[in-house]
């Protein structure tokens, strides 16, 4: 198992999209561009340890689930 961008991104927006989100209102939440959020929901760019975090927490998910997939 490894860490796959494409699918992580997959996952993020699938996240934020159940949470009824859009790219930019999650940017704001966390402090990022939008385009940030657009390139690591395409898999262009990881995620950072601290940025994995906020996710958890706002989405109420695990770190397993955001980088590995698994429930």
């Amino acid at each position: 198992m490894y860490y796959d961008l494409v699918e992580s991104g997959k996952r993020i927006k699938a996240l934020r999209k159940e949470h009824g989100l859009t790219q930019e209102q999650l940017a704001e939440q966390l402090g990022v561009a939008a385009n940030t959020i657009a390139r690591i929901e395409t898999g262009n760019r990881g995620i950072s340890i601290d940025l994995a975090i906020e996710l958890v927490v706002r989405f109420d998910t695990t770190l397993d689930y955001i980088f590995l997939g698994r429930e």
